[in-house]
């Protein structure tokens, strides 16, 4: 018997990332404001992850008197690049 098959696979992610301000007490019940200023942060990623192969194979089973044998025989593509990642990161400082 021949078999092939061929697989496809996207992944999308997306992330998003925002550190405000907020009021806390220190050990002598003062107020303090973290983060301390200049360190807020805001930051948003985006990835897109593409992956495809192709698999051809074959199967063959023959018996010689009492022995049976079976063999596969196969060819496997993965283009390159195989995993393509494409990334675009924003980052900003306030």
């Amino acid at each position: 018997s021949i078999t092939a098959e061929y697989t496809f696979q996207q992944q999308n992610t997306a992330y998003s990332a925002y550190t405000g301000t907020f009021k806390v007490a220190d050990a002598q019940l003062g107020a303090r404001t973290l983060p301390a200023a200049g360190t807020d942060k805001y930051e948003k990623n985006s990835a897109r992850t593409l992956y495809n192969a192709f698999n051809l194979f074959s199967n063959y089973d023959f018996s010689l008197g009492e022995h049976h044998f079976s063999s596969v025989l196969g060819f496997n593509q993965v283009p390159l690049p195989a995993l393509a990642t494409i990334t675009t990161d924003a980052t900003c400082w306030r």
